[in-house]
């Protein structure tokens, strides 16, 4: 048995405090003063006993619960088998299928070390696994039959395929630690993997598997080629012409490290045939971007460019990228008049403000929510908001969709301001309609109606004097913005003023945050899709099953392309493109693996000395993954300790207190 923290063996001084306070509990016999002796008769003296010890079986239970106590602080260890056998092992071989591993040769070299290490493990007890940002179990068995486990580990293998996604080395460690802590027998990982830089997480404590009792690293290094990973997208603001705007990303992987320039090609074309060609010098590890203005767009029905690199390097996938054109759009917006009110003025001002800019298209409608379209987002209509807000809006907010409320009551609030007015006094400057970003100037407030808040209301704007202005109220699933303004010019000239148009187009970019789609999205990534929708691939298969397009759904693009989203807001293009970090080819450098991979060795034990604890530190690895108690070939009895000490501190107790006359203190 070994000790993990000897110094904490000092405690065993304090043992003797028990056995001094036993020694010296003999009550002393009282002395009484006499006056005088002279009358009193001689006696012979008492035989003097030797004094003892008392109550001895309650110092042994203190003397050992003070013992095992300063023991169980130090931490004792006992060596597992140094050499296991593989029947006493279970194996995980861990095969990196991020999109990295695309790279040429690096798969195959990947696929031959797989194969070597199932046909070691033979018929012991194996699983066979897969990761990117997660880790998939692809086979596994815990028979030992001859050859069961070969045949199962590499049926699996010949399925697997390197995905799109990025890797993340602390997921896969993280998830290595909870299986291995699930198995019965001690774990040896074998992980395969290119050892790319990209893939090391923030903390790197993440590395740190302790149920993992032998971990070894098998790097693939595969061609030894630069990779120029690309990065493209098209823009148009006049559906006639388009700018595309590219990033190049050279790296290399391997020994051979050289920032030598290079030069490669970049090529535009269309439907039409190819349109230009730039070509760029690279330098390794520095980012090039650049434009193509003004090119034409194709006269036919959802134009796309093709966008590429010329030249082969390492990594083909990220070469080429197909572009669909992005338009702003104007989102559709209901205004909503009531069955028994209209205001024509409110109706004007709400009408002119949402079209400016054309950031909005306006539908008019009349009666209440219930008749709105159901592929409405965003309904804008007038109500009584001194009342409880009808069941209507309610309802239609329920669905996921947004309303804003102005008020149409007519009661004043001060006579006296009706002259004079009051300007805007707080606001919530942290909320995303950004009202701190409104020029406010001129605005005056005359004549609000009264409106009271409720609970679960947030007061986004008010007058200088406290009267409500706007407020977002607690829903659902929808947003639900309350105007305290009947927008007729006369309770006030917000409706009249600049900061009355900004404010209507940042309450609509508000809205469409919560219901539209983002038009790029990495693969990895899940995609929020909202209630009714679709979404299609570029082979024309849907991906959202029947059953599932009644409520809200998440769906994760695996593969890099052009998705198409059905919607009731109409069909929507997605791209799918490649995480950029994950197209550097850069791999960790030495000292980084060795110490990862030091942590379950055999020297870890031993790597305690200042120099390793300044290369922990120099290199950003806690210390701790060389020096603590959690080596998977130690195996710690803390675990019975514990216990042990506390059923005895429990018997001192019970035995201390046994009898009153047996104080705390051992008299």
């Amino acid at each position: 048995m070994s000790l993990l923290f000897p110094a904490y063996l000092l405690g065993f001084l304090g043992l003797a405090l028990p056995w001094i306070l036993h020694r010296f509990s003999d009550q002393q016999p009282p002395v009484l003063l006499f006056p005088s002796n002279q009358f009193l008769d001689a006696t012979t003296p008492p035989v003097s006993r030797k004094r003892t010890l008392r109550y001895r079986a309650l110092l042994a239970l203190r003397v050992l619960s003070l013992a095992l106590l300063c023991l169980l602080f130090a931490q004792p260890w006992i060596n597992r088998d140094a050499v296991p056998t593989a029947l006493q092992q279970h194996h995980m071989i861990v095969l990196d299928r991020s999109l990295s591993m695309r790279a040429s040769g690096r798969w195959d070299e990947a696929i031959d070390r797989a194969r070597g290490l199932i046909d070691e493990v033979g018929g012991g007890s194996a699983e066979l696994l897969a990761f990117d940002r997660r880790v998939v179990v692809l086979a596994s068995t815990i028979a030992y039959g001859a050859g069961e486990s070969g045949v199962s580990l590499g049926a699996a293998l010949d399925d697997v395929q390197p995905g799109f996604a990025p890797g993340d080395y602390g997921s896969v460690m993280q998830r290595l630690d909870r299986l291995a802590n699930e198995r019965e027998l001690p774990v040896k990982v074998w992980l395969i993997s290119d050892m790319q830089a990209s893939a090391l997480p923030a903390q790197l404590n993440a590395l740190y598997a302790p149920n993992v009792a032998e971990f070894e690293l098998l790097p693939v290094e595969g061609d030894d080629k630069l990779n120029v990973h690309l990065v493209a997208q098209a823009q148009s603001s006049n559906s006639a012409t388009a700018q595309i705007s590219v990033s190049l990303l050279a790296s290399r992987a391997g020994a051979n490290t050289s920032s030598e320039p290079v030069t490669r090609t970049v090529q535009v074309e269309s439907s039409a045939g190819i349109i230009e060609q730039r070509s760029v010098t690279l330098t390794p590890g520095e980012v090039s971007a650049f434009s193509f203005d003004e090119l034409v767009i194709p006269a036919e029905s959802n134009p796309q460019f093709i966008v590429s690199l010329l030249e082969p390097d390492s990594l083909a996938e990220d070469n080429l990228h197909t572009l669909p054109i992005v338009e702003p759009q104007a989102t559709a917006i209901v205004l909503l008049n009531g069955p028994d009110t209209q205001n024509s003025s409110a109706q004007v001002f709400v009408t002119t403000a949402l079209e400016t800019d054309a950031v909005a298209e306006v539908e008019l409608l009349r009666g209440n929510a219930a008749q709105v379209p159901s592929d409405t987002a965003h309904l804008v209509t007038g109500r009584d908001v001194s009342a409880a807000v009808e069941l209507d809006i309610l309802q239609f907010v329920d669905t996921g969709s947004n309303a804003l409320l102005f008020n149409t009551g007519s009661d004043s609030v001060n006579v006296s301001t009706r002259l004079e007015g009051v300007g805007v006094g707080a606001m919530d400057d942290a909320h995303p309609l950004a009202l701190g970003e409104i020029s406010w100037l001129g605005t005056r407030f005359f004549d609000l109606p009264p409106m009271e808040l409720i609970d679960g209301d947030k007061l986004l704007l008010a007058t200088a004097d406290g009267q409500s202005v706007l407020v977002e109220r607690d829903t659902n699933r929808g947003r639900l913005l309350i105007l305290n303004d009947p927008l007729d010019g006369l309770a006030s000239n917000l409706p009249l003023q600049p900061a009355f148009v900004a404010l209507m187009q940042s309450l609509i970019r508000y809205f469409d945050a919560s219901t539209s789609l983002p038009d790029q999205i990495v693969i990895g990534e899940r995609l929020s899709l909202p209630v009714n929708a679709q979404i299609i691939d570029s082979t024309g298969e849907s991906l959202v099953s029947i059953a599932d397009r009644g409520q809200p759904a998440s769906i994760e693009l695996s593969e890099p392309g052009i998705y198409t989203v059905l919607s009731t807001r109409g069909e929507q293009p997605v791209r799918a493109v490649l995480e950029p970090s994950e197209a550097d080819l850069s791999t960790l450098d030495d000292e980084t693996t060795t110490q990862w991979q030091a942590r379950y060795s055999d020297d870890a034990d031993e790597a305690t000395t200042a120099d390793q604890a300044a290369t922990s530190i120099t290199s950003g690895i806690d210390t701790r993954l060389l020096t603590s108690g959690g080596d998977p070939m130690r195996h710690a009895i803390w675990q019975w300790l514990l216990p042990l000490v506390a059923l005895l501190l429990f018997a001192e107790g019970w035995f201390a207190n046994r009898r009153l006359d047996v104080r705390r203190d051992g008299s």
